[in-house]
Order: C-alpha cells, then sequence, then structure tokens
C-alpha cells in the first residue's frame, strides 16, 4: 500500500521523488496506470539484483519509445500475398521512473515527466498500448471459474 494515502485509485497523483510502496508489483502498477491516464506505454528498461540474495535491488521504469533507433519496413508472408508492417519507432523519450529497495520498501528515487512525442488522448485507443494490453485479473478468475465448470 502506498504510503501518506488512503485509496490511491480514485485520486491518482503524479509520482514523485521519495514516494514509497510496499511491494515492487504496487510501484509498477501505480506507475502503470499513471501512464495509462495520461496516454503513454511503459517498459522496464533495467533493474539490478543483489549479489548476495539475488533480490532485487532497483528497477528502472521507461517511456515506451525511449532509446534510439529507426522506423524499418519489414516483409511479412501472408498466405501468397507479401505485406510490409512498421515496426516501433524509438525517439529516445526521456521519460521514466526509478525505484529502488530502502530498507523494507521500495522508494521512488528518481522521476522525469518530460515526452518528447504526442501522447494518447483518446481514452478508446488507450487500451491497445503494449504495457495496458491484457485480460483484467478479476474477467480472468472469472474465465478461469467458468471453465472448471
Amino acid at each position: 500500500m502506498m504510503q501518506n494515502t488512503g485509496c490511491y485509485r480514485s485520486t491518482l497523483q503524479i509520482p514523485y521523488k521519495g514516494m514509497s510502496f510496499a511491494y515492487l508489483e504496487e510501484a509498477k502498477e501505480y506507475y502503470s496506470s499513471y501512464a495509462k491516464r495520461t496516454g503513454f506505454s511503459i517498459r522496464t528498461n533495467t533493474s539490478c539484483r543483489s549479489a548476495i540474495t539475488r533480490e532485487m535491488q532497483k528497477v528502472h521504469f521507461v517511456c515506451n519509445k525511449e532509446g534510439f533507433g529507426r522506423k524499418r519496413i519489414v516483409a511479412q508472408f501472408d498466405g501468397c500475398k507479401k505485406r510490409k508492417r512498421e515496426k516501433m519507432l524509438y525517439i529516445n523519450c526521456k521519460t521514466s521512473m526509478v525505484a529502488k529497495l530502502i530498507g523494507s520498501r521500495w522508494q521512488i528515487i528518481y522521476f522525469m515527466a518530460e515526452h518528447n512525442h504526442d501522447l494518447v488522448v483518446k481514452p478508446s485507443l488507450k487500451k491497445f498500448q503494449r504495457s495496458h494490453k491484457g485480460i483484467p485479473t478479476k474477467d480472468k478468475d472469472f474465465i478461469v471459474f467458468l471453465h472448471g465448470c
């Protein structure tokens, strides 16, 4: 659970340096929900583990368009037709968040919120971004329940 707030889902705020979480999954979920609301997708860039205990010590989350790369057209065969698909364009977006395990809590030690690309503003399109795809856990549990009948 996040520190200093009761129900953080209804009043989701911008992450800030010093914000703490009990678990890494909470920090990732919080940043992912912030990203979805803002209109970008996230991914894990790097992570560090302890050499002795092999526990995760630090995780760097970035915008999905972070890094360098150029748009390439890749030819794919679909039956007998040749289709051309565009690979994703990386444009070195600097938006990121670093969470570090300090004591027994995960704290945000770095946060940058500046994008150098357009964000998705249409709510109906946000669910198609890579980090926001998937079946919600409640629906997945319901499907598993129905499958067992």
